[in-house]
């Protein structure tokens, strides 16, 4: 069985090498590859996209961190303003008083 088979396949190998239709050219003819793929005008206008995408996404997140940090204010200013919770006035800008950040922990 192993003889007949190996039979086969050299005669189908012998058959595929000799049939002009498997042959290839060879060498290879030269490709001609060319110079510039790219323009410097393709490229100006990518990276002029690119860096309008940044500043688009700097500018959400500016506007982001503007909305975040006026809700965070919003109720200490309530709060000092409107029910007086201020600290004491001292020698170091209000800042020495204990008895103020002890009500506070």
């Amino acid at each position: 069985m192993k003889k007949v088979l190996a039979v086969i396949v050299m005669a189908i190998s012998l058959f595929m090498v000799t049939t002009s239709s498997y042959a290839a050219d060879w060498p290879p003819e030269e490709y001609k590859m060319p110079r510039v793929v790219v323009t410097q005008e393709q490229v100006k206008d990518s990276l002029s996209g690119l860096k309008t995408t940044i500043r688009s996404c700097v500018n959400i997140g500016l506007v982001i961190f503007g909305i975040l940090t006026s809700i965070a204010l919003i109720p200490r200013i309530f709060k000092c303003i409107v029910l007086g919770s201020f600290p004491s006035s001292g020698s170091s800008g209000g800042f020495s008083d204990h008895s103020y950040w002890e009500t506070k922990l």
